[in-house]
């Protein structure tokens, strides 16, 4: 249920040099500190362009082969050349509608394997639309693996394996406002809660407006109940290729406290559609006002329904997840370099259930402390 900090090394990437994009944000600094459960490691290149910062970083990891790059993420030859030292990109750096799709090509160009935390869908609607030329150039990108998307879509698939039949699934995310979120996050939130949310409707694809439907959603203590509303993720657009037949598939999420998920659904209303810098500072600085300043945890909780038949009863199986959004997603990216590092993955794009739905990866992520609630309810 919770997620823990493990003990020790647990397997490892022989020889592998590795680059962080994005290294200074919060995201970041949880992959690197989870990176510590790979043995192996030969160097780790941290790249931002946050001067100040990375020394700030690498002072915190003297024990870490670390280097530090300036990376101009607005310059695709900035971002090749930075990929040249290493054979696996990790990438956290967003807000992903923004960069994803120019770290791809740079990908591409440079022939390096990349993990990706990307949590946009349009976002992963295009990585997904390169996949011959990414495959042509004999890379492997996963494109999802943090909490969500990531865990999430393994959670699913957990759920679902359990049924004969699945008929819909929902997720319902919570990610609480009272410790300082990284200005990516902030900026994916405001994002996200604006637009049309990408659903399943009836075995196909649609939308709804973001923001909008709330319901409540009792999630693993100590979160408890929460409001959750439509929130544009991907997993409605990746999962129906892995699980075939399923009618219906949403994706839900909460934020903070009432009063301050309303102030951060206004703020993206706000701004929909505007895309001006000077728009986007003032509503990054205003979400910033909303969530309370600290280096503390950030607490977050998962939760996964999938509803169908089994032995020929209707059973509603659900799984979640409670902890810190940064280190459980942290704890997936280095499940995931851990994977690709041992797998014989063919070139190409993917997204989380085509390649982490493995027995050794919920393995792995066992070791280093995560644990998962389980609920079953059976309609008689």
């Amino acid at each position: 249920m919770a997620a823990g900090h493990g003990r020790g090394p647990l397997l490892g990437c022989c020889n592998m040099k590795v680059l962080i994009l994005g290294a200074a944000g919060k995201a970041a600094r949880a992959a690197i500190s989870a990176l510590r459960f790979l043995t192996g490691l030969e160097r780790i290149y941290l790249a931002d362009n946050n001067a100040e910062a990375l020394c700030k970083l690498s002072a915190d990891l003297a024990r870490f082969p670390v280097s530090l790059r300036y990376l101009d993420a607005e310059n695709e030859s900035s971002l090749y050349e930075r990929m040249l030292e290493a054979d696996l990109v990790l990438g956290c750096l967003g807000p992903f509608h923004r960069y994803e799709s120019r770290i791809v090509h740079a990908v591409i160009a440079a022939g390096r394997d990349y993990l990706s935390l990307c949590d946009d869908p349009e976002a992963v609607e295009e990585v997904l639309a390169l996949g011959s030329e990414v495959e042509r150039s004999g890379v492997r990108v996963l494109c999802g693996c943090g909490l969500t998307p990531g865990l999430s879509n393994l959670l699913a698939c957990r759920a679902c394996s359990r049924l004969d039949r699945t008929e819909n699934i929902e997720f319902s995310w919570f990610l609480d406002l009272a410790s300082y979120l990284g200005e990516a996050t902030l900026e994916h939130l405001l994002h996200a809660f604006a637009g049309k949310a990408p659903v399943r409707k009836g075995g196909k694809t649609a939308a709804a407006r973001a923001g909008s439907w709330e319901e409540l959603v009792c999630f693993p203590p100590p979160v408890g109940g929460k409001a959750v509303s439509y929130l544009r993720h991907p997993e409605p657009i990746t999962l129906p290729s892995a699980m075939a037949g399923v009618g219906d598939i949403v994706f839900k999420a909460g934020v903070g406290s009432r009063g301050k998920g309303l102030a951060l659904h206004s703020l993206a209303w706000l701004g929909e559609g505007r895309t001006t810098e000077l728009w986007l500072t003032a509503l990054r600085t205003a979400a910033m006002g909303i969530t309370r300043r600290g280096d503390g945890s950030c607490l977050t909780a998962m939760r996964v329904t999938a509803s169908g038949v089994k032995d020929g009863t209707t059973v509603q199986r659900t799984l979640g997840v409670v902890g810190d959004y940064y280190h459980i997603s942290g704890l997936v990216m280095a499940a995931a370099a851990y994977s690709i590092a041992g797998a014989g993955w063919a070139p190409g794009v993917y997204t989380p259930e085509a390649l982490l739905d493995d027995a050794s990866v919920f393995a792995w992520l066992h070791r280093a402390g995560l644990r998962i609630l389980i609920g079953e309810v059976e309609e008689r």
